[in-house]
């Protein structure tokens, strides 16, 4: 579930509010809309209470927001009769939590007038001693990395084909995952842990795709679980205790 966070009672300009908007009781917000464009970004508390977190995704943000606002506007020039002011929110959830990681994932929604708008993520999994983000691949031991990636990437490939099954009139041999699920982080979504209800350790991972992008676009959005047993045995040694 999304944790509630306390959105500012009046919009404030993006910049200022990224630099210097405080940290509510219950999270982090910023809010921005004017006749081109409207903003909107949500972070739990959680993250918003570790420094070199929010700002990561405060970063991620301006990145995306400066896109959304220039295309925003490049739209509005060439067609100001029919336009309609473009969307861009994101939030964010902790999916995992513990005294050395904290795993968020973010889902952005972009809406630019046309028949729906498209949904996309990004995830962050977060070393707190370190303060920085800890890659899929640095889970693993160097030796043992492609293993671990072929061990994924072959779970989440059958977990795929068992969601989309072939369907009459699809060409023969189609396959779903030819070309876009692959034993190579690039190939594999954004990664973020989990864990059950209760636990204190992660039970795995979910590999996730947003229906904006590419691939998997008509198919929508895609979350596919990737139990602890499938890649337990590559862990690297300081990871091995975070997952259960």
């Amino acid at each position: 579930m999304w944790r509630d966070v306390v959105k500012p009672q009046a919009a404030v300009p993006l910049l200022i509010a990224l630099a210097a908007a405080p940290a509510w009781a219950a999270g982090y917000s910023v809010d921005q809309k004017t006749a081109t464009y409207e903003l909107s970004l949500t972070i739990p508390a959680a993250p918003a209470a570790i420094p070199a977190l929010k700002a990561e995704i405060l970063r991620r943000f301006q990145v995306a927001s400066k896109s959304v606002k220039a295309d925003a506007a490049e739209d509005r020039r060439d067609d100001p009769q029919d336009f309609h002011p473009y969307l861009f929110e994101s939030q964010w959830r902790v999916t995992f939590d513990s005294p050395r990681l904290i795993s968020l994932s973010g889902l952005s929604v972009i809406d630019e007038g046309g028949a729906h708008p498209s949904n996309d993520y990004d995830t962050i999994v977060w070393d707190k001693a370190a303060a920085r983000p800890v890659a899929l691949s640095d889970l693993f031991v160097g030796d043992d990395l492609p293993a671990a990636l072929n061990a994924i990437a072959g779970q989440a490939k059958a977990a795929l084909r068992k969601k989309f099954p072939p369907e009459e009139g699809q060409p023969a041999g189609y396959d779903p995952v030819e070309g876009n699920i692959a034993a190579d982080p690039a190939k594999l979504g954004h990664y973020a842990l989990t864990y059950a209800k209760g636990e204190t350790r992660a039970n795995g991972i979910v590999l996730l795709w947003g229906a904006g992008g590419p691939w998997p676009n008509v198919m929508g959005d895609i979350k596919l679980s990737i139990p602890v047993a499938v890649f337990r045995k590559y862990l690297a040694p300081q990871w091995a205790a975070e997952f259960n």
